[in-house]
């Protein structure tokens, strides 16, 4: 394998929203959004619906492929408008069948370790990699935890000064923008130094609008 999955960018203990991409039955290329989590140097966690075709697929053929992109569209294509997947371009992988998409930033192609953990409607499969690169070195996975934080940030510069002009009802609805953002950078994001900052930021928040 060219490169480790923590020179991709990945880092332990944070979900990172990638492109999946499976073969369905019929030979034809299935993407969906998906959330992934770094375990060790190689392998990927990963928590589909049993309903899916990306379960159903992974199940089946065994393989998958990462595709790590920031192209909202791309995400937006595979939830709205998948009659359009097969229109993305896509490119041939080395170790599996199933194509990468050619508009991502980077790959890993995927190997299912095991057998799947289902547990409420959902599986946990653990996947290998076994081979992956970088076709863009201008990307960064993305983890939702960060933007979050900077939106938190963001919100909470706003909250004294709303409160200083009297706007008390536009505070408490950052407030709780900022409470409902810490519960799901929590959910997402384990690493400790995120969850600091969160805490930090909504305890900040709770303090100004409690002495005001």
């Amino acid at each position: 394998m060219q490169l480790k999955l923590d020179e991709l960018g990945f880092k332990a203990e944070c979900i990172y929203e990638v492109i999946i991409t499976t073969l369905n039955e019929n030979g034809t290329l299935n993407a969906a959004p998906m959330g992934v989590l770094l375990k060790g140097s190689t392998f990927l966690l990963v928590k589909p619906y049993i309903t899916t075709r990306t379960y159903h697929n992974m199940v089946r053929t065994r393989e998958a492929v990462v595709n790590i992109t920031d192209d909202i569209s791309l995400f937006y294509i595979t939830i709205f408008e998948k009659e359009k997947v097969r229109e993305i371009p896509s490119m041939k992988a080395k170790k599996v069948s199933v194509p990468i998409l050619a508009n991502a930033k980077a790959y890993v192609e995927c190997i299912v370790e095991g057998e799947p953990v289902i547990s409420n409607e959902r599986a946990e499969i653990i996947m290998r990699a076994v081979d992956c690169g970088i076709l863009n070195r201008n990307f960064r996975p993305v983890c939702r935890a960060s933007n979050l934080i900077l939106e938190s940030l963001i919100h909470f510069t706003r909250i004294e000064a709303l409160i200083r002009s009297g706007e008390v009802e536009r505070a408490l609805k950052l407030l709780e923008l900022i409470a409902f953002y810490r519960d799901i950078i929590k959910r997402v994001c384990n690493a400790p130094a995120y969850g600091a900052m969160i805490d930090k930021i909504h305890e900040e928040a709770c303090r100004i609008i409690k002495i005001m």
